[in-house]
């Protein structure tokens, strides 16, 4: 998560193939979801908020389909440290996600009742 937030905007001349963020990064990406119009966690447990969330941006759960894409052309050079890192960083990240879609619950629930 805190991979695909940050590594278009890396400056380096590097393949974001090989772009490893860093806790320098995690700002970053927490900006770039406070500026999305919409953020969705398919696993939030208050279903009605997902489900006036996606009525407003016009997406019925019904029709979301589930699947997986494997096998991609990037190196898997990564060490068992990488990993963990970038774990910490999306957990960190996936925390302030969830605080952005209670706020929005929150304001689709009174706009909606209202």
């Amino acid at each position: 998560m805190t991979w695909s937030l940050t590594a278009a905007l890396d400056t380096s001349t590097h393949h974001p193939k090989y772009f490893r963020p860093s806790e320098d990064h995690m700002n970053k990406a927490k900006r770039r979801l406070e500026r999305m119009d919409f953020v969705i966690d398919l696993s939030y447990p208050d279903k009605d908020c997902s489900n006036i969330i996606f009525e407003l941006i016009g997406i019925y759960p019904s029709s979301i389909g589930k699947s997986n894409s494997r096998g991609n052309n990037y190196k898997r050079r990564f060490r068992q440290a990488d990993y963990e890192l970038l774990n910490e960083l999306d957990i960190e990240l996936y925390a302030y996600a969830n605080k952005i879609i209670e706020a929005d619950c929150i304001f689709f629930k009174n706009y909606i009742t209202n």
